[in-house]
């Protein structure tokens, strides 16, 4: 790091190419790493696969807080960004639709976090036996010879068309913890919202002054104009991101009902779970893990109570205490 800070002070430097970065971080920070030479630290989630990009977990994006909040314990406040080995998906594992949607949504959760380089994916599938490990399958076009483009290629390609040179303004406040708006500033002088869930779908009424001119495209590209009630517009939100373009910045978004999702044929429901007399708390200490490469863990101390939701009716609640 001396070295390139001497020879080569236009190169940023970036610390930690792992899943597990805030572990590193801990690391070269406890040991006195001069924090001059750090530009960066990286994360790699190329192992998460499976996991929602919006799930908190060393091996997702949301991984970055986690390695902000290692740094800040020893003073530190340095950017995060992405490694040089940074999402795969597997479609195989996921299907080609979900592929598409977590790849979409990887970037803007990067995005949220203020990512320098965002590298979601390989270009096309390794040709070679490679193709079957976790990362060789990632790509957003199949394997030579063909290199056909996958519904994650559109996708990405949809993303980039609405947010291609724009800036993160601000995350907007929704009413809901779950459904998400990111504001950004484009080029062009207009305003564009990337509006998702990461699973049920919600319907979003944004508030928009009432000349502001709109233009709506979806997941994989399609582009409308919708034309807002006295500044007033509703959308559904859900885990393809849409991405919505205005003249003018809205005033507000705010959840107005959460879309339940319909009861696959032949499901039954086993417990409604409005019972808490019916349940108890078990403390499993099989999860204590204390020690190793992981965050450690140890069982959470909870109260478990009958509650009533405004939607749900009859349910109940657990408090952690610590």
């Amino acid at each position: 790091a001396k070295f390139y800070r001497e020879k080569f002070p236009q190169i940023k430097l970036i610390w930690g190419n792992s899943g597990g970065t805030a572990s590193i971080v801990a690391m070269i920070l406890r040991n006195s790493v001069d924090t001059k030479l750090i530009d960066f630290f990286g994360l790699e989630t190329s192992a998460g696969q499976t996991a929602p990009p919006e799930k908190l977990s060393l091996l997702t994006p949301q991984g970055a807080w986690l390695i902000q909040e290692t740094a800040r314990k020893f003073g530190v406040d340095k950017p995060v960004t992405g490694c040089y080995e940074y999402t795969s998906r597997c479609d195989r594992n996921l299907g080609p639709q979900k592929q598409a949607q977590f790849y979409a949504r990887d970037v803007l959760v990067s995005q949220a976090y203020g990512f320098r380089n965002i590298s979601p994916a390989i270009i096309y599938d390794a040709g070679n036996a490679y193709f079957n490990t976790l990362w060789g399958a990632g790509g957003l076009c199949r394997r030579a010879p063909l290199y056909y483009p996958k519904p994650a290629y559109v996708a990405l390609a949809a993303l980039t068309n609405a947010l291609d040179q724009a800036t993160l303004k601000k995350k907007m406040p929704t009413g809901s913890a779950s459904v998400h708006v990111l504001e950004f500033d484009r080029a062009d002088g207009r305003t564009a919202y990337a509006l998702w869930t990461p699973r049920a779908e919600a319907e979003l009424g944004f508030e928009f002054p009432a000349d502001a001119a709109l233009e709506l495209h979806e997941f994989y590209g399609d582009v409308s104009n919708p034309a807002p009630a006295g500044g007033s517009i509703s959308l559904t939100a859900g885990p393809s991101p849409r991405y919505l373009l205005s003249t003018r910045p809205a005033r507000s978004a705010k959840v107005l009902r959460q879309i339940e999702e319909k009861n696959p044929p032949g499901f039954v429901v086993a417990d409604k779970l409005d019972k808490a007399s019916a349940w108890s708390l078990h403390e499993d200490k099989s999860v204590t893990k204390e020690k190793g490469d992981d965050l450690p863990q140890v069982p959470g101390k909870f109260t478990l109570r009958q509650a009533s939701d405004p939607e749900k009716g009859d349910c109940f609640e657990l408090e952690l205490h610590g």
